[in-house]
């Protein structure tokens, strides 16, 4: 009887240990905040773990005006969190924009609203950064990234499953209740996929600062979070009227709670094109 009940308290401890989360970071650690001299946006790190990089990977109208094609500004300041990103206290990086287009360490698209920036070498646990990149706080060497293969292209989205966007709409009036430099992440489903014109659209409403934020999807059989790509912009919905009495128009432009969403798959193609 004694050998009983101690094969059954040895059964229950295994239980209890194998239940306990394998890891615990808080997923808004991937955010990355940028800061430019006219705005800010939205990022993350992606690592491509077979050449051994790390990659910033955000909107390219957060770093560049879409108008003109230049930069808003030489330098961008980052700012991330190693494991929690509520609690953590932040690491901030200064990024020289003009430095890493010379050494072709920045590619970008505008048409199609995206940007890739060579960030780090990875060996291991070490992280190296790469000349026009200047750490800023005095913490550990540590980057919270996802993995470039944890990904899940366009071809193989389906509508109504579920979406999370990450970011920092500083746009959003929460100065008195909340930190601007922490992220928030907001939930929404796939509502529409065109395969011809490489867009995705979800049931999720974004504002201005969301933009190069990550947006990933679980699944209903794993809650394994993949990537499906970044927000590019809000869906308008525009109202129209007309003054019948003196022939006005006027157009009010509101957030119709759309978010139209670039695919990883245009990413990753650039990412393959950066230099080891």
């Amino acid at each position: 009887m004694k050998i009983l009940c101690f094969f059954l308290l040895l059964l229950n401890l295994s239980l209890n240990v194998t239940s306990q989360p394998i890891d615990n970071t808080d997923i808004g650690s991937v955010a990355v905040l940028i800061q430019t001299k006219t705005g800010s946006g939205s990022g993350f790190y992606l690592e491509d773990t077979s050449k051994h990089f790390v990659c910033l990977v955000t909107a390219c109208h957060v770093i560049i005006n879409p108008q003109t094609g230049e930069l808003y500004s030489d330098t961008i300041l980052l700012i991330s969190y190693k494991k929690n990103s509520q609690r953590d206290n932040r690491d901030s990086f200064r990024v020289s924009l003009v430095a890493a287009y010379k050494m072709g360490m920045l590619r970008f698209n505008i048409q199609k609203d995206f940007a890739v920036l060579k960030f780090a070498t990875s060996n291991k646990a070490a992280i190296t950064y790469l000349p026009f990149i200047e750490k800023l706080t005095l913490t550990n060497t540590y980057l919270t990234s996802f993995k470039i293969y944890e990904i899940k292209k366009i071809k193989d989205l389906m509508t109504m499953s579920d979406v999370f966007t990450i970011g920092y709409p500083k746009s959003l009036s929460l100065s008195l209740n909340f930190d601007f430099n922490r992220p928030l992440i907001r939930r929404g489903i796939v509502a529409g996929v065109d395969l011809n014109k490489n867009k995705i659209i979800i049931d999720c409403p974004t504002y201005q600062g969301n933009s190069g934020g990550m947006v990933f999807e679980t699944g209903l059989l794993s809650n394994q979070p993949l990537i499906i790509g970044i927000v590019s912009q809000f869906v308008p919905f525009e109202e129209h009227w007309k003054n019948e009495a003196y022939g006005y128009f006027n157009t009010n432009v509101y957030n119709s709670g759309y978010t139209v969403v670039v695919p990883i798959d245009l990413i990753i193609e650039q990412i393959n094109l950066l230099p080891n």
